[in-house]
């Protein structure tokens, strides 16, 4: 899925055939999957985030070393940590997943990491590692009450194939 370059056919086939499986197997009742992507350079958004941690690094953007002089910090002093960069999906897919939900939370790649960090209280790797700061994505979730819907999709053409409720599937 990498924007420019691949096959958002591929993409689809493959994330419909990965998630479809997942579904099915014993395991999907305890599951979350996070689709996260990377590197779009404003593919799937026009907007630029305000940016939080600036860099001071001449291989930086200029927009990265203009936000340093502003006054924006550099995390513990690192070079090369810039960002957030422009807007960029995550979707999170799960029986805990909140249904047809959009969550306004500002998060990022961190906010992956922070979740699992947060969820089985493991702490932050800490050295203004970009976890410690990034945005909750428990929102997504809700963990009082689970769904029981699934909804397998056409692994060829993305289409809905069938949804099933308590087991009872309905075809498409």
């Amino acid at each position: 899925g990498h924007a420019a370059y691949s096959d958002p056919v591929d993409e689809q086939n493959f994330i419909a055939k990965t998630v479809n499986q997942i579904q099915q197997s014993k395991n999907w009742e305890d599951t979350a999957i996070v689709l996260a992507y990377d590197d779009s350079d404003g593919w799937y958004d026009h907007v630029a985030a305000q940016v939080k941690n600036a860099s001071n690094s001449p291989d930086d953007a200029a927009w990265c070393q203009d936000a340093a002089a502003a006054g924006v910090p550099v995390a513990g002093g690192y070079a090369d940590r810039c960002g957030p960069g422009p807007r960029q999906p995550l979707v999170v897919i799960s029986p805990f997943a909140k249904k047809n939900f959009v969550d306004h939370t500002e998060t990022d790649q961190a906010s992956i990491l922070r979740f699992i960090e947060d969820n089985w209280h493991a702490g932050t790797i800490g050295d203004s590692s970009a976890d410690a700061t990034a945005g909750s994505m428990n929102a997504m979730f809700n963990f009082h009450r689970a769904r029981n819907d699934k909804v397998l999709l056409n692994e060829q053409t993305g289409a809905v194939a069938s949804i099933s409720h308590n087991g009872n599937v309905q075809g498409r």
